[in-house]
């Protein structure tokens, strides 16, 4: 009786230690990774090397969109969703060694949000979450001069920019009769990037300064006037 008492035990043991190893992990912090606008960027993810692995990359967001799926030692994108057709590569080489990171070509504003990479070898499950921001930094600050109207504009945008102007030397631009057709503008393309222009009049005897804004990224340009010439960098 007690061997047989014993041998309970220690099979219960054993369902116990089997149940603790498939359960799900999750460390309950996501990642965030910046992307660029059309660049590729990659999402990382890792786990405990194991054979049989099982990897799917999802959003939760959208119900569980299927982004990339791979089992079978092979990568699986029957159910992939047609928005990643394409787009998406595990770096399978390194899948033995724990690194299930997803590379996502051609970066849109629509990838932006919250994604989740589920792992499963012999050794357990894991979960992660990865939540993406994309910009499109301000890359050329463009002004030019006509009729004494200075016109500055950027392209191509996000998130959303900020113009401003300013003098060398400064000056108190509420006073500066340049301010009084000052005018801004911004419009959103297709892709859902920002467009700004600003226009104004040309303020004589001293440099003229644009500066256009978009999160983290500043770019300037200026227009001055040397002789009879207007100069701009």
């Amino acid at each position: 009786m007690a061997w047989g008492l014993v041998s309970m035990t220690l099979r219960g043991l054993l369902s116990v230690v089997i149940l603790l190893s498939t359960a799900t992990s999750t460390d309950g912090r996501d990642v965030h990774v910046t992307c660029v606008f059309s660049e590729d960027c990659v999402l990382p993810c890792s786990f405990l090397p194991g054979s049989e692995e099982v990897i799917h990359w999802m959003k939760p967001e959208d119900k569980d969109l299927t982004i990339h799926s791979y089992y079978y030692s092979t990568d699986q994108l029957k159910q992939q969703s047609q928005r990643f057709r394409g787009r998406t590569a595990l770096f399978n080489d390194q899948i033995p060694k724990g690194n299930a990171s997803l590379l996502l070509r051609g970066i849109t504003l629509q990838d932006q949000g919250r994604y989740k990479c589920y792992t499963s070898t012999i050794k357990g499950n894991m979960e992660s979450f990865i939540n993406i921001a994309v910009e499109a930094p301000v890359r050329l600050v463009d002004i030019q001069l006509s009729d004494d109207i200075i016109t500055c504009s950027s392209t191509g945008i996000y998130a959303e920019p900020k113009l401003t102007w300013s003098t060398d030397p400064p000056s108190d631009l509420s006073f500066d009769p340049g301010t009084i057709q000052n005018s801004t503008s911004i419009k959103v393309d297709d892709q859902g990037l920002y467009d700004i222009t600003s226009t104004k009049q040309f303020s004589r005897n001293l440099t003229n300064i644009c500066t256009v804004t978009s999160g983290t990224v500043e770019r300037t340009a200026t227009l001055k006037q040397q002789g009879n010439q207007s100069i701009n960098s």
